[in-house]
């Protein structure tokens, strides 16, 4: 008899309340099983060797068409971070002489670097769409030739 084995085994252990008491919802036995035989099966994809090079294709392509955007989103985004955070400095006389001019070049370098932000997402926006206008039509292709062969 289970009960009376884990009565034995485990004395501390304690029966929970049953879902009509606490109000708590239940995940049905067959959604249980389902979620665990899908991540048994992503686990084992992940381990999975990649044997198909067309996969492996299609991922450095969707990789070199997002790839201009981001290093510019990245570089850009640093950059006029950098300058609004020396302008922000010199407006508030952190660094500088704390002269008037000073503060005026802070004030200046504050909103460039406020404006060279704000850009960053539709600048990155117009890169990203070019790069995947780009290689659109040979990504295209493959997935189609990828699905093909699946079925």
């Amino acid at each position: 008899d289970f009960h009376a084995y884990m009565v034995v085994k485990y004395p501390d252990l304690e029966r929970g309340e049953s879902a009509s008491k606490t109000g708590r919802k239940h995940i049905p036995t067959r959604l249980f099983k389902q979620a665990v035989s899908l991540s048994k099966q992503a686990i084992a994809n992940e381990y999975a060797p990649k044997d198909t090079s067309k996969v492996v294709a299609l991922k450095k392509l969707d990789r070199k068409a997002k790839s201009q955007a981001n290093i510019f989103a990245y570089t850009f985004g640093v950059g006029m971070t950098l300058i609004l955070g020396l302008g922000m400095c010199l407006s508030m006389r952190v660094v500088g002489s704390g002269s008037v001019v000073m503060t005026g070049i802070g004030i200046v370098l504050g909103i460039l670097g406020f404006v060279g932000v704000g850009m960053n997402y539709p600048i990155y926006k117009k890169l990203l769409l070019a790069g995947k206008e780009k290689y659109a039509f040979e990504i295209i292709q493959l997935a189609r030739e990828i699905s093909e062969s699946a079925e």
